[in-house]
């Protein structure tokens, strides 16, 4: 989800700026993700950085998000400025898969009510989750601004408010980060600054 609604924005003029760096993206969820960067197999990662454990790994903050149910206009929750958990679980919902930070806050949502999400499909395809979501009562979480580049979806806060994401780049406990990945995160807060972009 990261992938999708920041590095467009973010590592083409990168590039464009930093023409002799190589920079490979690969795309996980924040969990997986995590894991990676402790197994050395990434350098570093640009993920949702809640719960992380500050003893094996170190971060350095880029944005905040909040996470917000989406639907299609023409959803019958789509006029509300807020929902509850009861409500949501009155339709079907689309899930992020295994290994994604926010599919866990909101199974823990759905746990701590004494209720069972009714999950459709679980995918990483936002385009696959925005075509289901335009024919059909079904919702899903994303983080905020994902309405930006579609006008058929909405997205609705969630009351109680699930906890602000917080997106940073995270690299290992004790590795030392290459020149070219500072300049990458220091890039990409700028960016975010100068442009105010709203995840």
């Amino acid at each position: 989800m990261v992938s999708a609604m920041y590095f467009p924005e973010i590592l083409l003029p990168f590039r464009e700026a930093y023409p002799d760096i190589r920079v490979e993206v690969e795309e996980w969820g924040a969990l997986t993700c995590r894991q990676r960067v402790l197994d050395e197999a990434m350098d570093l990662a640009i993920i949702a950085t809640n719960d992380m454990d500050q003893n094996k790994l170190e971060s350095r903050p880029i944005i905040d998000a909040e996470l917000k149910y989406y639907v299609s206009r023409d959803h019958p929750l789509a006029d509300r400025a807020k929902v509850t958990a009861e409500e949501i679980q009155n339709y079907e919902m689309l899930l992020l898969p295994t290994g994604a930070y926010t599919r866990r806050l909101v199974e823990q949502m759905f746990r701590s009510r004494g209720l069972q999400p009714r999950v459709l499909l679980y995918t990483s395809q936002l385009y696959t989750m925005e075509r289901i979501l335009q024919g059909s009562t079904a919702g899903t979480f994303l983080l905020d601004g994902f309405a930006s580049s579609t006008h058929d979806l909405v997205g609705i806060s969630v009351s109680p408010a699930l906890p602000t994401i917080r997106i940073g780049a995270v690299w290992k406990r004790g590795k030392q980060l290459y020149s070219d990945a500072t300049l990458l995160i220091d890039y990409a807060k700028r960016f975010k600054q100068g442009h105010s972009l709203k995840l």
